[in-house]
């Protein structure tokens, strides 16, 4: 099978989350290989729901109750305008920046004894400057407690 083996379903993978006593495998999705969400299912309809990104902030696994909905998940666009965000900020001065970048670089090269691609160079200076002003502000603004140890990550043990 050139290096690939199929494995039968009740084995459990190294670092894949393991269902608590009680509750049966409902849900998992999996992208290249690693599990990143579980969903158990107990008995009497209790939920809980296990992400790998929950695991590696520390968080345990959420608890639904029995036919209750589904938590809304706040997720921000993917392309979306968020003024109140410094990081927003920051994302904008440097791609306005590296815009001028790119006109001054095509400025330099139709016509190198030209004014105009000296000014976008100076312009996406000034917008990098300022996006990495923003940055070390933003940087600034972040709790001492990023850079202590992490706690260990949560893992799922039987009750």
């Amino acid at each position: 099978m050139h290096g690939h083996e199929r494995r039968p379903a009740q084995t459990v993978r190294a670092g894949a989350p393991v269902a608590p006593a009680g509750y049966r495998l409902v849900e998992q999705r999996r992208v290249l290989g690693n599990v990143v969400r579980s969903v158990w299912r107990a008995a009497e309809g209790a939920e809980l729901e296990w992400t790998s990104r929950g695991c590696r902030k520390g968080r345990p696994p959420r608890a639904r109750a029995a036919g209750a909905a589904p938590a809304a998940h706040h997720r921000p666009p993917l392309f979306g305008v968020a003024p109140h965000a410094l990081s927003w900020w920051v994302a904008i001065a440097f791609a306005a920046g590296s815009v001028f970048f790119v006109v001054g670089a095509a400025g330099a090269v139709t016509g190198p004894t030209r004014w105009w691609p000296n000014a976008t160079y100076f312009v996406g200076s000034v917008l990098f400057t300022i996006g990495a002003t923003l940055q070390l502000r933003e940087v600034s603004l972040t709790g001492r407690h990023l850079l202590l140890p992490r706690p260990k990550p949560h893992r799922l043990r039987p009750y």
